[in-house]
Order: C-alpha cells, then structure tokens, then sequence
C-alpha cells in the first residue's frame, strides 16, 4: 500500500517535473525572444540616434553654409556699393586719370629706355663674360705647358697629383733643403781642409826648421870630423917625426 503511494507520489512528481521544464522551456524561449528583440530594439535606437546626430550636423552646416551666404550677400553688397562710389570717383576724375595715364606713358618710356640699355650691358657683360673665360681657359693651358715643362726641367713626375704646382714646390723645397744641406757640409769640409792646410804649413815650417838643424849639426859633424882628422894628422905627423929621432 505505501509502495503504491509512493509510486503515485514519484509518477505525480515526475509529472510536475515534466512540466516545469516544458514550461522552463517555453519561457526560455520566450526569454531569447525578448532578448532579440531587445537586441534588435537597440540596434534600432542606435540607428536612430546616428541619424537624429546626422541631422542634426547637418542643420548645423546649412545654419552655417546660410550664416556664410549671409555674410558672403552682406560682402557683395559692401563691395558692390563701394564699386559703385569708384565708379562714380573714376568718372568724376577722368581727367586725372587721363594725366596719370600720360605720366604712366612717360614712365614707361623711360623704363623701356632703361630696358634697351641693360640689354645693351648685359650683352656686353656676356661678351666680357666669354672672353674672360677664354683668357681662363688659355692662362690654365699657359700654366699646364708652364707645370709640365718646369716638371720635365726637374724631372719630376706630375702623373695623378691633385695639385702638380704645389707638388713641385715640395719637391723644389726638398732639393733646396738638401742643397743648403750639402752647403753646409762644404763648408765644414772646407773648414776642415784650412784646418788641414794650417796644420800641413805648421808640419811643413817644422820640417824646414828640423832640416836647417839637421844641416846645422851635418855641419857641425863635417867640422868636428875635420878637426878630428886635423888632430889625426898632427899626431901621425909627431908620432913619425918620434920615430925618425
């Protein structure tokens, strides 16, 4: 008996089970429903929220395109008054403008004037112009014959040097610096050679005084050795004249 009460109880359940979800089911589809079209009800407001702002900038540009053609009316006008106080200015000061216009030829005249004779300058200036560089043109041939032939005179080598002027006058200034150098050495080597000529006229005033010694004493000896012969014979001589006795 209680099991079939439970039994009841669990079918009764599972039906009231069944029908909530059904219901959960319908209600979650009416609630995806409402959510679309709160979705699209958004989409629709922000649509017309860009257009309402479209709008609304574009009565902002015809209120200010209408406030420049305003204004654009209202410079018109002014320009349009003051063209006609010019108007009524230039036809009342014809003849001035008539002068002005007379001086305005004149000027021009002159300026024409003035034209034709810087025309005539400039072509002179061009003329002297060309001439100046022909006579640059000659005096660089002049100075490359000039390089070249003082090159070849010391011969020196200019192939590929930037500057064969500048390289010449190095090459110059070493020659002169070992020219100097060689002076310098002559010098000392003449220094030396006086030095060697004093010391040769004193070897030699030496040897002549030596010599007239040598010759004093030769003399010296030859008498000597006279004497000593004299001596020699004058004692044979008594030693002979003994011998006789």
């Amino acid at each position: 008996m209680e099991e079939s009460v439970i039994q009841q109880h669990l079918t009764h359940y599972k039906q009231a089970t069944e029908m909530a979800r059904e219901e959960l089911a319908v209600l979650q589809t009416k609630y995806n429903q409402l959510q679309s079209q709160l979705l699209e009800s958004q989409s629709k407001i922000a649509s017309q929220e860009e257009i309402m702002k479209n709008l609304k900038d574009a009565a902002d540009r015809h209120k200010e395109k209408e406030a420049s053609q305003e204004s654009l009316i209202s410079s018109l006008r002014e320009r349009n008054y003051n063209t006609e106080q010019e108007m009524l200015s230039i036809t009342s000061s014809k003849s001035f403008m008539d002068m002005r216009i007379q001086t305005l030829t004149k000027e021009n005249e002159e300026i024409k004037g003035k034209i034709m004779e810087l025309d005539i300058k400039s072509k002179q200036y061009f003329a002297e112009c060309n001439k100046a560089k022909q006579e640059a043109t000659e005096t660089q041939r002049r100075s490359d014959e000039f390089i070249s032939a003082l090159a070849n005179k010391v011969s020196v080598n200019v192939a590929g040097k930037a500057d064969p002027m500048d390289y010449i006058i190095s090459v110059v200034d070493a020659c002169l610096k070992d020219r100097d150098h060689l002076k310098n050495c002559i010098c000392a080597l003449e220094e030396s050679v006086k030095l060697y000529e004093v010391e040769c006229k004193a070897s030699r005033e030496t040897v002549k005084r030596l010599a007239t010694d040598v010759e004093h004493e030769q003399s010296l000896s030859a008498s000597r050795v006279n004497e000593l012969n004299s001596s020699r014979q004058v004692s044979y001589r008594s030693i002979m004249q003994l011998n006789n006795t």
